[in-house]
């Protein structure tokens, strides 16, 4: 790369010049292989140190690169030079077809520099000299625009959509004469096995307490005797019908909890004996 720059300006029309067409001819070459000379040429100008010079090119290999004979890629360089297009071992006119790019530096740290002494040399009004009045106002924040952002901001804060309420079930199950201790626990039960209680879940529990014909209170010392989340009408009656559940585990209640448990159990056996008298 010479000088910061590793590329080069290739102009359009450039592959249907007609004088790489007179170039093939006075060369005995093909016009494919002219055109890509003349790339190699340009790629070792522009890399050069001196950039435009072009004296290194090496004939043999490039003859090999392109496939032709011998000596065709001298043929082609001293034809270009016979049309003017290398002189004195540059590229003709390279200044004029290849400039230099209008900013130089290639780092952020250079950029920076340079603003730094742009910023030196302003006027006493704050704005560099070449800058022109209407292009240094454009850079400048007026209290209207400002204004209209801070407005467009309380718009899209106003807009945004409102959370929804958290659901407290406790004291939906109190309101419905459910114990504290038979709440805490079941409420525990469920947090326990991640199922979140929601209103509509809170109104199957009644509704299917009331099938069984139990109290929400009765209902949910159940649940914790037999560590169910929900409750369905239909699975006690089915043990109704089945006779008394084996008596499970209760290490995770409280002992008020257990209590509870052992008289609704007890409860349980009460009517099925009743059920089977009445059958009787």
């Amino acid at each position: 790369m010479a000088n910061g720059i590793d590329w080069f300006r290739w102009h359009h029309g450039s592959v249907n010049d007609p004088k790489f067409g007179l170039v093939a001819k006075k060369a005995g070459a093909r016009v494919g292989d002219v055109i890509a000379v003349w790339a190699l040429v340009l790629e070792q100008a522009s890399a050069n140190v001196d950039r435009g010079a072009c004296a290194d090119l090496d004939y043999e290999a490039t003859d090999f690169l392109l496939g032709a004979d011998d000596g065709t890629t001298e043929r082609i360089v001293e034809a270009m030079r016979a049309r003017g297009l290398i002189t004195d071992n540059r590229v003709t006119r390279w200044e004029d077809r290849q400039p230099k790019r209008e900013r130089v530096d290639t780092t952020a740290t250079e950029r920076k520099r340079a603003q730094r002494e742009r910023e030196r040399d302003s006027g006493a009004d704050g704005v560099p000299d070449e800058v022109t009045p209407c292009h240094a106002t454009s850079h400048h924040v007026t209290p209207r625009e400002e204004k209209s952002r801070e407005e467009k901001k309380e718009q899209k804060s106003k807009t945004k959509a409102p959370a929804a309420p958290t659901f407290d079930p406790l004291p939906g199950l109190l309101a419905h004469g459910v114990a504290q201790q038979t709440a805490n626990d079941w409420l525990a039960l469920r947090k326990a096995k991640r199922a979140t209680v929601t209103p509509t879940a809170l109104n199957n529990l009644v509704t299917e307490a009331g099938k069984a014909g139990l109290s929400l209170d009765q209902a949910l010392a159940i649940c914790c005797t037999r560590g169910w989340a929900g409750f369905e009408a239909d699975w006690i009656l089915r043990d109704q019908r089945a006779g008394p559940p084996p008596d499970p585990s209760k290490a995770h209640l409280s002992k008020a909890g257990q209590a509870t448990a052992r008289n609704m159990e007890a409860w349980l056996e009460r009517k099925r004996q009743e059920q089977e008298q009445g059958h009787g």
